[in-house]
Order: structure tokens, then sequence, then C-alpha cells
């Protein structure tokens, strides 16, 4: 563990320079580095990483990334600053050896607390790494991705020609896939040690620049920054305190749920650029959200066109028509890539969706949208009344009113509203919620940022404000940890002695779980939670990858038949048997099993506890291990 945690760090703290300069060098060069000191460092951090993210996705997929677009508006954004370029920015003041030196120690010593944060958590708890299946998977894909070069959130190695190019949150992806080029290292390690951290670490920078637009950022409101980590994240309704349920309205924070900072940053962005008097740059660079995650789309487009028809009602014709003819080209740009030059396949939602679309203007769904709707406004006066309350009092009553009548509010009002909309009308559909949660939940979040900021700068007596930060620092931390501690389902010596075996042998190896195992969707996928995830913290070298041979005995749920029988589908196994069928060699399910075995060649098979070796290959395995903790078995095909 020890040996992670320097090794790590030293990949970390490479990582900040690298994007720290990358980002400073390139503003300097287009003339458009901020004056102030945070405000250039989140800058610069920002456009380092994001210059990292899209190099990697376009010479890895050879120009065909989603990430493309990005330079596109960074363009158009870039242009529009240019133009209103004040007369002070044209002569910014050299900066000394010794100012970088000061940015990268901060720099160095917040992403030390942030990586400590997490490493604690993360692997020092339970003497193992015991990371969430989620982050395991995005780890993966990021390796896939770039040994692949296909957009997809897919992990297909036997039918790779007919995996489709699908939307997806990359952003971070192919951050992480840029240090895996940089250090090849362990792609899991690097994801929530490295990339997340670095990710974080922006996130804070943000805040600080935030409070820098009101007063001195000294030590002590570095270290409040710090803690607002904490304070905002993203919510959960569904995972909400049993005793308040539908009136707590939890968030998971920064530190932990880390995979929304590229979210965070773009609004801080955002944000930054309208306080400088820069909202048509404002508005158009949020339209970088839904290229590094989809599912901020609904918010941000429907935001957008909403907002769109304010402007026109304000008479603001020019501005209205300018912002339209953005947002709509923007929107063909993403229909022409997913739908001409990348044709839709067959994906896990394709069929899903389609039969949530035809069934949205049902009367009883109008119905759900509007209750979700009030609960959701009841969650949010009750969890977060006492803090904008407080903060109200000491930014002034008559200010804060005269505030929410700027374009600002409006769209943001705007963007929520379509956000939160999107997951209601879709109630049903799995992981809708995340149209809430992934965009109307992190704008909240650094709405209550930006009024902290403000009250701050006003406050005579901070220690109230430092008070009730702390209350929902404490309350958001304890929440967190509820879910966000995954005690480990395997022994770290059966991981360890599977991995010794496995060195030289066919990464692509099979298992067959029990019935129990399959209670949610996406398990049912080997292309998303294989079993054996512990193969992820293996040597970067190697790509393991587990296949169902047990796909046809799993359950559907009659709720999400589409869903699930898409996941299904998708498998390789399923897809094998279908060829076999097609070309009348099928002869039985184990027959199947035993064929696919040897025309792959695999090498190993795992199984879950209760579950029997298929009699096909009865006499061609030898059990190698079993797993104390899970009662899994490990056994090596006969050669």
């Amino acid at each position: 563990m020890v040996d992670i945690f320097f090794s790590y760090f030293g990949y970390l703290a490479i990582g900040i320079a690298a994007a720290y300069f990358s980002g400073f060098f390139f503003l300097l060069k287009t003339r458009l580095l901020p004056q102030k000191r945070f405000t250039a460092i989140f800058s610069s951090l920002v456009i380092g990483l994001t210059i990292f993210a899209i190099l990697t996705a376009l010479a890895a997929c050879r120009f065909n990334s989603v990430l493309l677009g990005i330079p596109v508006l960074a363009a158009v954004v870039f242009s529009r600053l240019r133009n209103k370029k004040s007369s002070a920015s044209d002569s910014l003041s050299p900066v000394t050896f010794r100012s970088h030196l000061h940015n990268l120690l901060a720099l160095w010593l917040a992403g030390l607390i942030i990586f400590s944060f997490r490493f604690y958590f993360g692997y020092l708890e339970y003497g193992q790494p015991s990371l969430h299946q989620d982050l395991i998977f995005y780890a993966k894909l990021s390796a896939y991705l770039l040994k692949t070069g296909l957009e997809t959130s897919n992990i297909e190695y036997i039918y790779l020609e007919e995996n489709p190019v699908l939307p997806y949150h990359y952003y971070e992806l192919w951050l992480n896939g840029f240090f895996l080029k940089l250090f090849g290292a362990n792609s899991v390690h690097l994801l929530y040690l490295v990339t997340y951290s670095i990710g974080i670490l922006a996130v804070w920078t943000g805040f600080c620049a935030l409070f820098e637009n009101k007063l001195n950022v000294t030590r002590s409101v570095q270290i409040l920054c710090l803690a607002c980590l904490i304070l905002t994240g993203v919510d959960f309704p569904d995972f909400r305190n049993k005793i308040f349920e539908f009136t707590v309205y939890l968030q998971f924070n920064t530190v932990f749920y880390a995979k929304l900072f590229p979210i965070f940053i773009g609004l801080i962005a955002a944000l930054l650029l309208y306080l400088h008097k820069q909202e048509k740059a404002a508005y158009i660079s949020l339209l970088f959200l839904p290229l590094v995650s989809v599912v901020s789309a609904p918010g941000v487009v429907g935001g957008l066109f909403a907002f769109v028809i304010y402007l026109f009602a304000r008479g603001q014709k020019k501005d209205a028509l300018e912002l339209a003819a953005i947002t709509i080209g923007f929107t063909l740009f993403i229909v022409i890539f997913y739908n001409v030059i990348n044709p839709p396949g067959s994906t896990p939602y394709k069929s899903y969706l389609s039969e949530q679309l035809s069934q949205l203007l049902t009367w009883n769904n109008l119905k759900n949208m509007v209750v979700l709707e009030l609960k959701t406004v009841l969650q949010l006066i009750v969890t977060t009344g006492l803090f904008i309350l407080f903060t109200v009092y000491f930014i002034g009553l008559k200010d804060f009113r005269r505030s929410l009548k700027s374009n600002g509010i409006v769209l943001t009002a705007c963007m929520i509203l379509a956000a939160s909309l999107s997951w209601a009308i879709n109630e049903e559909m799995n992981d809708s919620l995340q149209f809430l949660t992934n965009l109307a939940a992190p704008v909240f979040n650094i709405l209550m940022v930006f009024l902290l900021s403000v009250a701050w700068a006003k406050a005579f007596r901070k220690v109230y404000l430092v008070a009730i930060v702390l209350v929902y620092v404490v309350f958001n931390y304890l929440e967190t940890i509820k879910y966000i501690n995954v005690k480990p389902e395997f022994s770290a010596g059966f991981a360890q002695s599977v991995l010794q075996k496995l060195d030289g042998l066919n990464p692509i190896g099979v298992y067959m779980r029990h019935p129990d195992e399959y209670q949610n969707p996406y398990p049912k996928s080997s292309n998303i939670f294989p079993k054996g995830l512990y193969l992820a913290y293996a040597d970067n070298k190697y790509a393991y990858h587990t296949i169902n041979l047990g796909i046809f005995d799993i359950p559907i749920n009659p709720a999400k038949v589409a869903l699930e029988t898409q996941l299904v589908q998708n498998t390789s196994f399923y897809k094998f048997v279908a060829r076999q069928k097609a070309a009348n060699t099928f002869k039985s399910i184990p027959e199947s099993q035993n064929d696919f075995v040897e025309q792959y060649r695999i090498d190993y098979l795992l199984l879950s506890k209760d579950v029997a070796v298929p009699p096909t290959l009865e006499s061609k395995v030898i059990l190698e291990n079993t797993d104390p903790v899970s009662e899994d078995r490990f056994y090596l095909f006969k050669k």
C-alpha cells in the first residue's frame, strides 16, 4: 500500500504540473490569461487537462471522437473573448518563476489532501483496494478506448467489429487514457487516485476563483473551499435517509463522487465568464457539457432553447437568434455524429428508450411528473433552506432580490427545469435520474458556493457561516460514507493468487453467476459488470475480461424487458450461439459452451458459490483456488 501511495502521488504531482504549465502557456500565447491568481490557475489547469483529453481521443480514434466538437466550440468562445478583451489584459505583467512555484506548491498541497482522503477510504480502510464496481468499469473502459480507438460504453473483445459508437461521459476516460499512455500504470489506480484527484483539484481552484471575484483568497478561504468539496456533489434521492423519506435531499460529495468533475469545472467556467461580463461566451460555453457527459444534454440544450424564448420575449432578438443558431448547429453536430458518421447499432438503450418515449404523453406520466417536481422542490427547501437563509441574511435581501432578475439566474432556472423534467417524464426508465443528478444538482451546488462567497465578503461575523458550512459538511460526509464504503467481496490473497496463475495466459476468460446475483440490470451484461472485477488490478499490459457462459439462464425483470433483453443480447456468448443457430450448427447450450471455450482458447473459469461446472467442461478444468470470503472458485482449463 505504501508503494501505491507514493508512486501514484508522484504521478499526480507530475500530472498537476504538466496540466498547469500546458494550460498557462496556451492562455499566454492566445493572450487570454486572466489577471487574478486563482482564476488564472483554474483556467490553466482546465485548459491543460482538456488539451490532454482531446489529443488522446483524436489520436486513438483517428479524429472519430465526439470530443472533436470541443475545439470548434472553443474557437467560438475564444473569438467572443478576444472581441471583448479589456485593455488591461493586453498588458499582463509577467508571471515570475517564484509565482509559478508558489502556485504549484498550493496545488500539490491541496492535491495531497484530496489524494490522501481518497486513498484512505479506497485502500487503507480494509487493507486492500475496496472500490465501487462503477469505478472499476470506468477504468477498464478507459483502457479499452485507448486500445481499440472506439468510443463506446460496451466492452466487447470477441466481436469488436460489431461494437457501435455510443454517447457517454468520455472526457475523464480519455484524460485517464492520457495518463495511461504517459505512466503505463494500472488503469484503476490511475483513475481513482490521479485522474479523479486532479479533477477534484480543478474544482477546488474553481471555488477559490469564485471567492476571488469578491475578496482576497487567504489561506482560511482556501481551507473553506476545500470544505466546500464535501459540501457539494451529486444527489441521490433514491438513497434518502428513511426517516426523512421524500424530504432529505442527499448529496454525495465531490471528493468521493468524482465522476462529475467535468460538469463542475464546465459550470464554474461558465459562471466565471458571466461574472467577468462575458455573457455570450458564458452561454456558448455551456454546450461543452453535453460533449463531456451526454446525460447533461437534455438540461443544457433544453435550457438554452427555453432561454432563447425568454430573450425573444424581452426584445433581445439579435442575441436570441445568435444563441439559437449556435445551439441548433451544436445539436445538428451531435445528431450527424451519432446517426450519419457513426450509424447507430444495437444498444441496450435503443429499444428501451423508444418504448419509453412512446409512453411520454400519458395522463398518468404527466401526473407523476408533477408529483416528482413538487417532492424535489420540498427536498431542496428542507435540506438547503437554512443554508440559503444564512447567506441571504449576510448578502442582504434587497441585493439578493435584485440578482434574481439577472439573465444568469433565468438561464440557470431553465436548465434545472429542463433537467428535472427530463427525469420526471422518464421516471420509470433505468438511470433516468441521472438527467437530474448529473446536471441540476451540480448547478444548484455551485450556486450555493457562489452565495457563500458573496455572503463571506459581506459578513462581519464569519463564524456563523463557518458553523453552517460545517453542519452541512458533517451531514454530507456521514451520509456519503454509508454509501461509498464498499466492503471487498473477495480476499486479497485469493485475488493475488488468481493474478499470479493467469500470468502469460489468454486474458479472456469465462464465468457463471448464481441467479441471486442478477438483482440489478447491469450485472446481466458481461460487457459492463463481469465477474472477477479484481482482475482489473493486474498489470496494465493485461486486459483481463470475462464472458458469461450462463447468459441464457439470466432472469429478465418484466418491468425492464427491453433494457435487460438488450443487455443480454449484446454479450459475446449470446452472439456466438446466435451465429451457430444461423449456421445450423447449434446442438445445445452445454455444447456451445464447450465450442466457445475451444474456439477462443479460453484458459480460465470463474464460478460463483453453488454454481456447478457445465457438464461438457467438467473433465477439462482443474480447481485451483476457492475464495474464503465469497466462496467463488477459480479453475484453469487443462492443456
